[in-house]
């Protein structure tokens, strides 16, 4: 069962690695002169993006729904949040490893050629768009359908 005390903690630390992750993604322009103070910060905000999709699949195991082995209610429910999340690893991956290619060997010449400037926009653009789903299923899970009794569960499954 979600309590209110649990609910809050994990609401609280998702939005603290959502919070983390747009400080890297600006941290990231502004700190150009040493590339292993970028392969740090990169690394940690893959790290804290994997750690919250984590917190959000535990949160899911803990619903009565999924209990009852209706996972697929779930996923159904939820599979706009779980896309969104691996590809904006992936293209934050991407975005990283391009960007310390780049700069590795001469940070002080940066320059951001066409192709890296268009991951670029990309990875940012999506970056809206993943925290607008993670933010919305981190709310959406404390619905209360999602812990109330098998019987409630299967009427609303038929429909």
């Amino acid at each position: 069962m979600l309590t209110f005390a649990r609910y809050s903690t994990i609401l609280t630390i998702n939005l603290l690695l959502m919070i983390v992750d747009i400080l890297i993604n600006t941290l990231s322009d502004v700190v150009t002169q040493d590339p292993i103070i970028l392969l740090v910060l990169y690394i940690i905000q893959v790290l804290f993006l994997i750690f919250g999709i984590i917190l959000v699949v535990l949160s899911f195991f803990s619903t009565f729904i999924f209990q009852a082995g209706l996972s697929e209610l779930l996923y159904g429910r939820f599979r706009c949040t779980l896309v969104t999340s691996i590809v904006y690893v992936a293209l934050t991956i991407a975005h990283n490893a391009w960007t310390l290619i780049v700069r590795w060997d001469d940070s002080e010449a940066f320059r951001l050629d066409y192709p890296l400037l268009v991951m670029y926009s990309i990875q940012r653009t999506f970056s809206g768009l993943h925290y607008y789903t993670f933010k919305r299923t981190i709310l959406r899970i404390s619905d209360p359908r999602f812990y109330e009794d098998f019987d409630d569960v299967s009427e609303e499954n038929e429909t």
